[in-house]
């Protein structure tokens, strides 16, 4: 085995996939680290109620792999991170990749659950602390779905004690560089966060939300169900289902009925939509205009879900064609 210098990693490894097969005391010797299990094979990976770190390097070529070690999903996680690199380079990608001096901070007892065939791409920080300043290492969870591709810079924190505890995203969601999901988030399937989108603690993020390069989702915040905000946005109000937002400060700007269309909404149902976000929205006085809605209008399920959405919550504040 290749020597390395002690002080170009130091950390704490549980599981390290490789492959190459070394023993244990190979790399506690080589690294002052401690292994509880080196395997040439991720089968052979035991169930671990404490993983801190899993260093996959088949001889293959690609970056990005799925998560391959099922039995780990239940494990607790402190960083996922994947290598594919030759075996005979592992050694050099890991002083590349972990500078002088790096240490993994201790976890806290946060759980994170991982489904099925998602893709975690370098880089990426999964159920690692939340950075809220009342949280004090309390038992909370992170709950991920299955298929999201999760690319590089992505941080993705668990609960809080004081949110319920729990940061759940859905399935088939691409978070793409950088974006940030932040504690107790709750964000439905299918959602896009694009480049640099951070959502603040207990942000709610329904199915088929879309969210531009460099938005920022404030704390709180509710996005309805295929809801479409542009880039550059900060968005400080509710945003209703199927609506489209854009602006320096979010202001609503119509129905995304391209969302509408591609989902193959017919054009009859859409119509009466139009016709109820004219009515809700003909002036600032939400209240009255929902109240004087016909009963007609409501009866379309696509008005119901824009009715219930804005009288769930009535203290929120939300973003409409007058909001500055």
């Amino acid at each position: 085995m290749s020597q390395i210098s002690t002080d170009e990693l130091k950390a704490t490894f549980l599981n390290v996939a490789g492959a190459d097969f070394h023993a244990r005391e190979a790399f506690t010797t080589a690294f002052e680290a401690n292994f509880a299990a080196v395997t040439a094979s991720s089968a052979s990976i035991p169930v671990s109620t404490d993983v801190f770190a899993i260093v996959k390097a088949p001889p293959a070529a690609i970056v990005a792999s799925p998560l391959t070690f099922p039995n780990i999903a239940s494990s607790k996680l402190l960083n996922v991170i994947f290598f594919s690199v030759p075996a005979s380079s592992l050694w050099t990608s890991f002083t590349a990749v972990f500078p002088s001096p790096w240490q993994f901070v201790k976890k806290s007892d946060t759980e994170t659950k991982i489904g099925k065939n998602n893709k975690i791409y370098p880089f990426s920080s999964i159920g690692n602390d939340p950075q809220d300043l009342k949280f004090n290492g309390e038992e909370t969870s992170l709950e991920i779905g299955d298929n999201n591709k999760i690319r590089e810079y992505v941080t993705i924190n668990p609960g809080t004690k004081g949110g319920g505890g729990l940061t759940k995203i859905g399935n088939n969601c691409l978070f793409m560089v950088s974006s940030h999901i932040a504690h107790d988030c709750m964000v439905g399937d299918n959602v896009i966060l694009a480049n640099n989108v951070p959502l603040g603690g207990h942000a709610e993020i329904e199915d088929n939300v879309i969210i531009g390069g460099n938005s920022a989702v404030q704390q709180f915040t509710r996005v309805g169900r295929s809801a479409m905000i542009g880039g550059m946005c900060g968005v400080v109000r509710d945003i209703i289902p199927y609506g489209i937002a854009h602006g320096n400060r979010s202001v609503l700007q119509g129905l995304n009925l391209i969302g509408l269309r591609r989902k193959n909404i017919p054009n009859k149902e859409i119509m009466k939509l139009s016709e109820a976000y004219k009515e809700i929205f003909k002036n600032e006085n939400l209240t009255e205009n929902l109240n004087n809605l016909s009963e007609d209008l409501k009866k379309n399920e696509l008005v119901l879900e824009v009715v219930n959405f804005l009288e769930k919550d009535k203290k929120r504040p939300i973003c409409t064609p007058f909001s500055k």
